[in-house]
């Protein structure tokens, strides 16, 4: 993985398209840019450690896989998962001979559209191969569901919060701010298209409508993958996450589990889950 300077952190904020909620997004980045000020990624900015990663481990014939944190692409630091991450993971859970079935489990708000898809199919193919089942006692939701949905079952404690079928991406445009400091940008470029979205230019309308196009096929591609799984009412998709027991009555998951402790031992009963 990539250890990240701040200011391609930065860059990779506001150029890549999300599949999270806005205020987990918010979290995370000020989580990341105060942790650079100090060059330090293992400590929350608040002073508290960051709860240890919990390792990969087979559990009574379940080869259970933690996915704790915000999905990316090639990143590296405490609060994130790189995709590559959780498909060597499940590529080891499938391997392993005294594993009948691998549990999913998550805790994250989502992450990037980046690597999300290509992840959801390998999870949907490796179930094929062996079955997979996700849970959550905290959150499963936007590109975490994209992922998550792709397997056998799902589960999930009565206080979780799962679903957030969506995707945004924001592009600031700070052309006013520099226009105030008396600065202004010249700028040249082989197209329009070249500088589309970037902060110290006006956006058109042309280039809005091609973003909002982006959005829009990426968000298809993630309503197909979950709906080709699941049968949800397109008035449930529309972004928003539901607790444990509307989760379960929308949809989005098969039954109620107190814990993943709980969740092992309903899977090691049937020996596999299908």
């Amino acid at each position: 993985m990539i250890k990240y300077s701040k200011s391609a952190f930065s860059q990779k904020l506001f150029a890549h398209r999300w599949g999270m909620k806005q205020e987990d997004l918010n979290a995370m980045a000020l989580r990341f840019l105060r942790a650079f000020d100090t060059d330090d990624l293992n400590e929350d900015p608040t002073g508290e450690p960051v709860n240890p990663t919990i390792e990969t481990k087979t559990i009574n014939g379940v080869y259970l896989v933690p996915i704790f944190g915000v999905l990316v692409k090639h990143m590296e630091g405490e609060g994130v998962v790189d995709y590559d991450w959780i498909r060597d993971e499940i590529s080891k859970g499938i391997e392993d001979d005294e594993a009948q079935n691998i549990l999913l489990w998550w805790n994250s708000p989502g992450g990037e559209v980046l690597g999300c898809e290509s992840t959801a199919n390998f999870i949907a193919e490796a179930n094929q191969q062996k079955p997979i089942i996700s849970y959550t006692d905290a959150l499963m939701c936007s590109a975490a569901y994209w992922c998550g949905s792709q397997v056998s079952r799902i589960y999930c404690s009565i206080d979780a919060d799962v679903g957030a079928v969506g995707v945004f991406s924001a592009k600031p445009d700070i052309t006013d701010m520099l226009k105030k400091q008396g600065i202004t940008m010249n700028v040249f470029t082989s197209h329009p298209d070249k500088v589309a979205g970037h902060p110290w230019d006006h956006m058109s309308d042309e280039h809005k409508a091609m973003f909002q196009a982006d959005t829009k096929e990426e968000y298809d591609k993630f309503l197909e993958a979950v709906t080709s799984k699941r049968t949800i009412s397109d008035e449930y998709l529309t972004g928003w996450d539901y607790s444990g027991e509307k989760a379960v009555s929308y949809g989005f998951a098969d039954g109620l589990i107190n814990s993943v402790a709980e969740t092992i031992a309903f899977i090691g009963k049937t020996q596999s889950v299908s």
